[in-house]
């Protein structure tokens, strides 16, 4: 009977090596997990924070285009309308040369 004790005491031991053992190998595995988790968790934030820059970045540059885009525009305007006063002010000295050679010959005549 004394034999039977000890193989049941090695019995019970043995169980609870093992049970040990496969409670130390799923700690080892969540750890493990949990690394590879946090592993791509910083992986996609990194991905996620060089999108963000990048529309940043595109919006900036779209805004820049837009206000070039309307400076030109201003430029545009103003230059033509300089143009414009600059015509309309030849075709007035042009029709006040004309009225004074017209008087000359009439005053010739």
């Amino acid at each position: 009977m004394h034999e039977r004790e000890i193989q049941k005491k090695v019995k019970v031991q043995k169980q609870l090596q093992e049970a040990e053992v496969q409670r130390q190998w799923e700690e080892h595995e969540k750890a493990v997990a949990e690394a590879y988790d946090e592993k791509v968790k910083e992986k996609l934030r990194g991905e996620y924070d060089r999108k963000m820059k990048h529309q940043k970045d595109i919006k900036e540059q779209l805004h820049e285009y837009k206000m070039n885009l309307i400076k030109n525009y201003k430029d545009g305007m103003m230059e033509g309308g300089i143009i414009t006063k600059a015509a309309e002010e030849e075709l007035i000295a042009n029709r006040q040369k004309d009225l004074q050679r017209r008087r000359k010959e009439l005053e010739h005549a």
